[in-house]
């Protein structure tokens, strides 16, 4: 049996198990139980053609309407950003733009369940995110429409009703301008390193008690966030344990034992997921992640969990098949 690791399954292991080190299970994180309760942080306006916005979230209800994470925003003509867990959305000059969270609309996103979420935009595309990997995306091109309100986390930034209100826990919030990519964005899910020296991170909010939990963790006080309607700070139940982004950990390949004998084999194990998917053509997808009675050849093998897709090459290769010249008492390859 071969074992493949697809050329970093050491390095995938050793970041694992350093993002099982850094994760402080003890840390604080922010906490919305009723109505008309938020956080100003300042007209924290993002100039330019590059946005990312991130956050770890735990839902609890599952109305599409509400959970605003951040808004700046009045409407569609106007939207510096706004993010939910649902989707985001952007306005620029050439237009407005915005992605959805298909897990959300499929009943895959659930409530009272730790995920990390982000939005990128680059200039070229707006990318919605779940635990590192992009579920969807919209063309879209443009410098960001800039307004006057007042960046608020956990309502609508033009309006405060209880139908825009957010419930859950929100923590590791961050705003930057500039479009992370997708394996920054999963490397750092959990904590931040060295904040103050990352290029293009405006604010930093790791809600910690103590002091006040609120304080922008980079030390730029105008993003400082303000309360009302008194949020809490405690433990979120759902994220004890450090989130590790989707992928593919190893590929295990039985080779063809012979000529024609097609009995080949694949074996797919991911990191995180006991719902992923699995198919040989990205078309036609299966709960068993092992492929059985395959012939030698090349192979694109697609594994999904939710809309998030990860693919990988291998090969089935054919063994030497012999047959004996009893005659001559030797052997000839078939």
């Amino acid at each position: 049996m071969l074992n493949l690791f697809l050329g970093i399954g050491m390095k995938k292991f050793f970041l694992m198990l350093l993002v099982v080190i850094v994760y402080n299970s003890n840390s604080q994180s922010l906490y919305f139980s009723g109505p008309t309760k938020y956080v100003e942080i300042g007209n924290l306006g993002i100039t330019g053609h590059q946005l990312t916005l991130e956050a770890i979230v735990s839902i609890n209800i599952d109305n599409a309407l509400q959970l605003p994470i951040l808004s700046k925003h009045g409407g569609s003509q106007n939207c510096n950003y706004y993010f939910k867990p649902t989707g985001a959305g952007i306005t620029t000059t050439s237009g407005f733009y915005f992605v959805v969270n298909p897990d959300f609309l499929n009943k895959q996103f659930k409530i009272n369940k730790c995920y990390h979420v982000a939005i990128t935009y680059d200039g070229q595309k707006l990318k919605f995110l779940i635990n590192g990997c992009v579920v969807d995306e919209a063309l879209a091109n443009g410098d960001l429409i800039q307004n006057d309100y007042i960046t608020r986390i956990g309502q609508y930034a033009a309006m405060l009703n209880d139908t825009n209100q957010y419930y859950g826990y929100i923590d590791e919030l961050r705003l930057w301008n500039v479009a992370r990519t997708e394996d920054e964005i999963k490397n750092n899910m959990n904590d931040l390193p060295n904040p103050n020296s990352q290029p293009g991170l405006l604010a930093y909010y790791k809600f910690e008690n103590g002091g006040n939990p609120y304080t922008n963790f980079l030390g730029d006080t105008r993003w400082d966030g303000k309360p009302y309607g008194s949020p809490d700070i405690q433990n979120n139940p759902f994220c004890s344990e450090p989130l590790i982004p989707f992928d593919i950990s190893k590929i295990d390949v039985i080779n063809e034992s012979g000529s024609n004998a097609k009995d080949g084999k694949i074996i797919i194990n991911t990191n995180n997921s006991n719902n992923a998917l699995y198919s040989l053509d990205g078309n036609n997808y299966q709960m068993n992640n092992s492929f059985d009675n395959l012939p030698s050849g090349d192979y694109t093998i697609y594994v999904k969990y939710g809309d998030c897709v990860k693919t990988a090459s291998v090969v089935i290769h054919k063994k030497p098949y012999y047959k004996y010249n009893m005659d001559r008492k030797s052997k000839q390859m078939a």
